[in-house]
């Protein structure tokens, strides 16, 4: 199943709240931060599990990103980017998940 992230705005259409599997990561650059940790964490650990099938693992896994309405986008290319990749210490981009959808469309 699909990893969960939601982006909850507010009047304004700033980030009020970013939510990862239900877990609340904050609303401001940290919380993207802690997003692409937590992504990181996953993918190692399907990497070190292995997969039993080409429909398992890292290259299989989902993120469904669930952005409100109104949100600037700007905090959606900023999830995306959490998900989809890390740069190291070193300068090194390191890719994490590129399996990327959207929840169906929030109601304004």
């Amino acid at each position: 199943q699909p990893l969960k992230v939601r982006l909850e705005a507010d009047s304004n259409g700033n980030l009020r709240r970013l939510l990862f599997n239900e877990r609340d990561l904050g609303d401001g650059p940290e919380a993207f931060q802690l997003l692409n940790e937590e992504v990181n964490r996953i993918v190692l650990a399907l990497q070190n599990v292995g997969p039993a099938d080409a429909d398992s693992g890292a290259d299989a896994q989902e993120v469904e990103l669930d952005p409100d309405f109104g949100l600037d986008y700007r905090y959606v290319i900023s999830a995306i980017s959490a998900c989809s990749g890390r740069i190291t210490a070193e300068g090194t981009s390191v890719p994490l998940l590129s399996r990327i959808k959207f929840a169906q469309i929030r109601d304004e």
